[in-house]
């Protein structure tokens, strides 16, 4: 919602799109890889462990917000809110290994996945909205 005040209907579909996407594909996976989560876990999942839902998901959120609000931002304030939002994704990184849930390789891939996925659908999302514009690709 915040996104469709401050942007437009566009970028609400980008992130939309991208978190659906990365969801499906991070499921796909774990069901693929078919990886054991480590034994010594706090809270019991029901699901694979690779790779790390929470860790992919969450660097494709904070990615595709540091990407929507980039132009809303001032130089020194866009510094400040980038640093937080990538602390963010190393928190909770962090935190899957930290409570057991996730080998290292798993939150390491996850967030990688995550920046691959985000990457793929900014390029998208401008060779779209530039091609309805008529202008460049690369800026």
């Amino acid at each position: 919602l915040l996104i469709g005040l401050v942007k437009n209907l566009r970028y609400s579909l980008l992130f939309i799109f991208t978190l659906f996407f990365s969801t499906i594909l991070v499921y796909l996976m774990k069901i693929y890889f078919n990886v054991a989560r480590p034994e010594e876990i706090l809270v019991p999942f029901f699901t694979n462990s690779f790779p790390s839902f929470h860790a992919t998901i969450a660097t494709v959120f904070f990615t595709i917000i540091m990407y929507t609000f980039d132009d809303e931002l001032t130089s020194s304030l866009r510094v400040i809110f980038n640093t937080l939002m990538i602390s963010l994704i190393f928190t909770i990184a962090f935190s899957r290994i930290y409570l057991g849930a996730h080998w290292f390789s798993d939150v390491f891939f996850g967030v990688i996945l995550g920046s691959l996925i985000s990457y793929f659908f900014i390029i998208l999302f401008k060779s779209v909205i530039d091609s309805r514009s008529g202008t460049s690709v690369v800026k």
